[in-house]
């Protein structure tokens, strides 16, 4: 669902179309809805409202886990709905959780996941994990290296900023400028729909905003209703066509 939302944001870079937002919503819940069932034991029966239509499941426990680069795509969307329920979902599982995807540990990927959660419950260690997580993106492996200093390392300096509304504006200018060059590298990435808006700039931009913050930069990486209307998934009836 997260590449239909963005694909549909490359069709409607405000995010001003209703269209736009159901689709968004649905990419929101159906994530919620696949940690929540990680979140609680097997055979637990649960409930979720999806669109406009409550879905009935059953949780699945840990058997069948995620990974650590979905729980960070997870928790994007949490900040992004401004879904306090969603964002306590998240914050059940901890790094050691979260399994890998092939090739070997991510270890910046964990520290992020580790420093996220320590920002959440408030706790200052979250700037040393932040800290060390950008160190270990210079020395990730090497089939996510550029990945993770292009789309990882912006978004973490992004975070680190929020409060210092100076600071944030300039470092979501280099964050910006560090997704377009990522995904117009070659003509191939130029396809890939997660490049049409930046998830994890959106979501750091939305946890700004819950701060009190204001984004100022007009960008069409960035869906500018989502940002004026914080509750946008929550203004929708589930029957837009």
């Amino acid at each position: 669902m997260q590449s239909a939302a963005c694909f549909r944001f490359g069709l409607d870079p405000s995010g001003c179309t209703p269209k736009s937002r159901l689709i968004s919503r649905y990419a929101a819940q159906f994530t919620d809805l696949f940690f929540t069932s990680y979140s609680f034991p097997e055979g637990k029966s649960m409930s979720m409202e999806i669109g406009d239509k409550k879905v009935d499941f059953t949780a699945t426990g840990l058997i069948m886990q995620a990974s650590v680069k979905e729980w960070i795509s997870g928790y994007w969307w949490s900040r992004i709905s401004h879904n306090g329920t969603a964002q306590d979902t998240m914050m059940r599982f901890s790094a050691e959780d979260l399994t890998h995807l092939p090739g070997g540990r991510d270890a910046h990927r964990d520290l992020l996941v580790r420093a996220l959660q320590a920002r959440a419950r408030n706790e200052f260690t979250w700037f040393d994990l932040a800290a060390a997580a950008i160190e270990a993106a210079a020395v990730a492996p090497e089939d996510v290296r550029e990945e993770a200093l292009y789309l990882d390392v912006p978004v973490i300096g992004l975070i680190v900023a929020i409060g210092d509304q100076e600071a944030f504006t300039e470092q979501l200018w280099s964050a910006l400028e560090a997704h377009r060059a990522y995904y117009s590298k070659n003509e191939y990435r130029t396809c890939w729909s997660d490049g049409f808006i930046s998830i994890p700039i959106l979501a750091a931009c939305c946890m700004a905003i819950d701060d009190g913050m204001t984004i100022d930069i007009e960008t069409d990486y960035l869906p500018r209703y989502l940002l004026d209307h914080p509750a946008w998934m929550f203004e929708l009836d589930g029957t837009v066509t």
